[in-house]
């Protein structure tokens, strides 16, 4: 059912994989040896091989990178001085706010102290103003019962 030429593939592909010992002593001929397969490998890598650059191009190629790493360098530099100057001035204008807030701290009790000193001064002269209201309304009644006499209201 199988297609041997399939099963013999497979059973080269285990060898390779994992040695000649894995087809159980079994040989194909469609199985290289590890000479030849060492070999190919040997001549594969060689023609896979690019060509090395000589060594002024290896230099120029190295010049080129530093370059690029001193720029990005240099550039890092740049942006975290610019941080720098930014968090020196945002906690010189924290300090500047603290010390406000603490000069204002004596103000808002200067403040609560005199807004406790008015409070009492209205419930004084609420008294005052009743205590008015009252003796206007007694002192009005009182006028008008000795000029019109009227003695089944009160008697």
């Amino acid at each position: 059912m199988s297609n041997p030429g399939i099963r013999s593939r497979h059973r080269a592909e285990r060898s390779n994989l994992f040695g000649d010992d894995a087809t159980n002593g079994v040989a194909d001929a469609a199985t290289p040896s590890r000479q030849q397969r060492r070999t190919r490998n040997r001549h594969t890598s060689a023609r896979k091989a690019p060509p090395k650059p000589s060594g002024a191009q290896e230099a120029s190629s190295i010049v080129e990178s530093l370059l690029r790493t001193k720029s990005a360098m240099k550039q890092d530099l740049e942006r975290l001085s610019h941080v720098t100057d930014a968090i020196d001035s945002d906690g010189a204008m924290l300090k500047d706010t603290q010390e406000s807030q603490l000069g204002l701290g004596g103000l808002a009790k200067g403040a609560r102290g005199a807004l406790r000193y008015l409070q009492a001064q209205e419930r004084r002269e609420t008294v005052v103003l009743w205590a008015a209201v009252i003796f206007f309304y007694l002192s009005a009644l009182y006028v008008f019962w000795t000029r019109v006499r009227i003695p089944f209201l009160l008697w």
